[in-house]
């Protein structure tokens, strides 16, 4: 297969993202690499993740209470008030922000053995050997069924591809939260660089009816 082949069959499934997989916040992915393991990590939470809101709305809860302080007819109880509300605020933003990305935060997403040569989903406890895979793929294009993305919306996802019976099935275990179809980029150059599996790229584009693809590792195709 060459590196790059375009591929004009728009209206196959499964050259379109599916809108399936964990939602993840891409810029706290990381790649912890050693020779005997892979490891896709998510970055440690800044805790101005979580101060931040509060932070930011603490100098407005300040002049109010100060202003209903001074001019208000019950000076204590407003202040009061303009308190608890402010703790309330707070603590909403908090816990938003724990929300967000508490589930980037549950542990590697992804295991790479490559003594044992398996790769490891530990979220979902599935597992497959190198033998199973057919390739990675990054895959950024229009949806193939109507659903919450619009028609006219991309979106990022990853995809494991792994051979069952003579098919192929793939896996959708990440999706990115921005409407790009690029969230997956980097990750998927840093994956190929590795040469453990195939790792393919998957375009399509809102002026052209075409979707694209790209081996990102040709010379594991041949061993595919």
């Amino acid at each position: 297969m060459d590196v790059a082949q375009p591929i004009t069959d728009r209206d196959n499934p499964e050259l379109h993202v599916i809108c399936e997989g964990s939602f993840v916040d891409t810029n706290l992915l990381h790649l912890d690499v050693s020779p005997d393991k892979v490891l896709l990590m998510p970055r440690k939470m800044s805790k101005m993740t979580i101060a931040g809101p509060a932070l930011l709305v603490t100098p407005v809860f300040a002049i109010l209470g100060l202003l209903v302080y001074l001019f208000g007819r019950h000076p204590w109880v407003d202040a009061g008030l303009v308190a608890t509300v402010w703790a309330v605020t707070c603590a909403i933003g908090a816990v938003l922000g724990w929300a967000i990305y508490h589930d980037s935060l549950g542990g590697p997403w992804l295991i790479i053995d490559r003594v044992k040569r398996v790769f490891v989903f530990p979220r979902t406890s599935e597992s497959f050997s190198f033998d199973q895979i057919d390739h990675l793929q990054d895959i950024g294009t229009y949806p193939f069924q109507p659903s919450t993305w619009s028609d006219n919306s991309c979106c990022s996802e990853l995809h494991l591809v792994v051979k069952e019976n003579g098919t192929q099935r793939r896996i959708p275990f990440l999706r990115g939260g921005r409407d790009s179809i690029n969230d997956f980029r980097h990750l998927a150059n840093a994956l190929a660089g590795l040469n453990l599996v195939p790792v393919k790229r998957i375009r399509g584009a809102s002026y052209s009816g075409m979707i694209n693809q790209r081996w990102l590792t040709p010379e594991l195709v041949n061993e595919a």
